[in-house]
Formats: C-alpha cells, sequence, structure tokens
C-alpha cells in the first residue's frame, strides 16, 4: 500500500518586544542601581503563529546581588507567558527565531542616602484661626546620587511658593511633587513615591476671660504720702488663643503690672502691661481708674506731727508732757501777747 504523510503547515509571525529587565538579589546596602542600558533595547521574534502568541514579554534577567559599583555584562534573553512565568524549558517554544539572543547591558550604581523633607510656610490664616503646623505623607525619602552629589545633601527643601496659609480657616492639603525639588543629578530611590500630601494644620482661636483683684497686680512707682485704690477692684482681662494654651491660664500667669509713677491725687486712668506669652494674646481688659488720696497726718492746733500721732492713738507714753509742752507753747503765746 502506497505511504500517505501529512504535512501540517502554519503561517508564521513576526513580532517586535521591547526587552524588559529582571533585577535578581539585593545592591550591597546604602547601594542602588539607578540606571541599566541595554543594547539593543528591542527584539523581534519569528515563529509560528501559535509559538509567538505564547509569548507576552522579553527580557533579561541580571543578577545585582552585593552590587555596589557600575557594572557591563551579557545577558540571554528569556521569553514570558502572560504570568510572568519563563517559556525557556518549556518546549513550547522551540521554533523562535530571534535576531539578537544576547543582550549586552549597562549598569549604573549610585549612593543610597536618606533626606529629611523641610517645609517653608508662609503667610497667616484668617481671622479667628492660626496655623499650628505642618504635617506630611512621609518625612524622609530616600534619593540615589553619586557619591560626591549627595556628600552635602541633607534635605529637601519644599518652598514656601508651595505652602501659603494666607486667609486659611481650616486645614489645606497639598499635593507635592517631590521630583520637581530634586537637584541635578539626584533622583528618588525606586521604593519612594514621587508624590507627597502635605496637610497644612488650622485652628481656632477660643477667647477667655480672667479676673484680676489687686493682688494679682504688680504695682510700682507709688508714693509714700498716698493711698491708691483701683476702681473696680476686680479686672476683667480676655485673652485668645489655642484651647489647649489658655484652658490653664491663671491670673498670676498674665505678669500685670501697674505704674502709678505720675499719678495725682483724684482719679487717675490705669494703664495695665502684661508679660510677653507666645500662648496667647491679650484683647482686652476692663477700663479702670486709680483714685490716688493724700495720706498726709492732720496737725492737732498746738501740737507737732509726732505729738499729734501720739494724741490719735491714744498712747499713754510720754502723754503728760504733750500736755505740758502744749500748756507751755499757749503760755508763752499769753505770755508775748
Amino acid at each position: 500500500r502506497p505511504g500517505v504523510v501529512r504535512v501540517v503547515t502554519e503561517e508564521l509571525q513576526s513580532k517586535p518586544f521591547d526587552i524588559q529587565v529582571r533585577e535578581i538579589g539585593t545592591e550591597m546596602d546604602g547601594y542602588a542601581i539607578s540606571e541599566v542600558k541595554l543594547s539593543p533595547s528591542k527584539v523581534t521574534l519569528e515563529g509560528p503563529v501559535s509559538q509567538v502568541g505564547l509569548i507576552s514579554r522579553v527580557g533579561v534577567e541580571i543578577d545585582k546581588t552585593g552590587l555596589s559599583a557600575d557594572r557591563k555584562g551579557t545577558a540571554k534573553l528569556v521569553f514570558y507567558d502572560a504570568n510572568g512565568n519563563s517559556l525557556m524549558d518549556s518546549g513550547k517554544i522551540d521554533r523562535i527565531q530571534v535576531d539578537s539572543p544576547e543582550v549586552e547591558y549597562q549598569l549604573t550604581v549610585d549612593k543610597v542616602k536618606e533626606l529629611q523633607l523641610d517645609f517653608e510656610v508662609t503667610g497667616s490664616a484668617g481671622t479667628g484661626y492660626q496655623y499650628v503646623g505642618v504635617t506630611s505623607s512621609v518625612k524622609n525619602v530616600k534619593v540615589n546620587g553619586s557619591k560626591d552629589t549627595l556628600a552635602d545633601l541633607t534635605k529637601i527643601t519644599i518652598p514656601a511658593t508651595e505652602l501659603d496659609v494666607s486667609g486659611a480657616t481650616a486645614d489645606k492639603v497639598v499635593t507635592i511633587n517631590l521630583t520637581s525639588y530634586l537637584p541635578e543629578g539626584v533622583t528618588l530611590a525606586e521604593s519612594e513615591s514621587p508624590t507627597v500630601e502635605v496637610r497644612l494644620r488650622v485652628e481656632k482661636l477660643i477667647n477667655r476671660t480672667i479676673m484680676l483683684t489687686e493682688s494679682d497686680i504688680s504695682l510700682t512707682g507709688q508714693s509714700d504720702n498716698m493711698t491708691y485704690r483701683l476702681n473696680p477692684t476686680q479686672i476683667d482681662v480676655t485673652i485668645q488663643g489655642l484651647a489647649e494654651n489658655i484652658n490653664g491660664v491663671v491670673a498670676s500667669q498674665l505678669g500685670a503690672s501697674l505704674n502709678l509713677s505720675g499719678m495725682t491725687a483724684g482719679s487717675n486712668r490705669g494703664v495695665l502691661k502684661f508679660a510677653d506669652s507666645s500662648a496667647y494674646r491679650i484683647v482686652s481688659y476692663t477700663v479702670f481708674t486709680v483714685e490716688v488720696s493724700s495720706q498726709a497726718p492732720v496737725m492737732i492746733i498746738g501740737t507737732s506731727p509726732a505729738e499729734t500721732e501720739s494724741a490719735e492713738t491714744g498712747s499713754p507714753t510720754g502723754g503728760q508732757n504733750e500736755t505740758a509742752e502744749s500748756s507751755g507753747v499757749a503760755t508763752e503765746s499769753s505770755a508775748q501777747d
């Protein structure tokens, strides 16, 4: 019987692929690959449609274990399926032809450094509100660069043009692209996100009234022959600040003082001064006057001031002498008459 040979044919397909890099292992601590150059960077595969269709990605695998300096080398192409699994030992792509089975690579290895984010904030919050600080989704980021480039770099500064709280009456959230503020020759480490969310915190101020009595006020400049009295005797002082800063403030902490020098007998306008504080500000205080009166002793006719004092206090000591002296002054006056 004549033999029968069955020939199966299949359409051929040619398909280009960008070569991707799969890094294996970990660089030496403090170092990272910043750039990978491939030559060629693209390849064209040719083969049966059924086999070319199995290939989703073409790449090279480069071992970077312990890497701390630039490196050059060659690597064989690896074909991957849609799940990222290698097809090289599957036997399913035995009729695939490639124009360049090996690829030359060049690795650039940079120093890695962690930098603090520094935020410059400008402007004043709206009336009755206060800017209290800045928070961010990250505080530090890792960057890559040459040893010389990173030597004097300690922080990444986000300028005030990005962070303005002028007129704010609530928190203000700003999204910053860090790459815009990296010096030339410095890049973000692969693990870092290029954006950071910054929150400018704004809180409402509250008023609180504290009552002062005369004992809470330090007096200076008083005259020995004057008496002073506040009218009214209690003074309400209104302070403004954040609740957490002013809820515990007591009268003595205000450091109230009153200068009495130059005040004359009668009613004088009172002006208080207060100790400086970064926690609150003085909004107002009760209008008051200082009533000043003379306390000069009243002299009894025919006596000296000292005798008048003794007579007023009713002191028995020297009383007979004071009477005698007074009689003597009166008698002498009669004789002269």
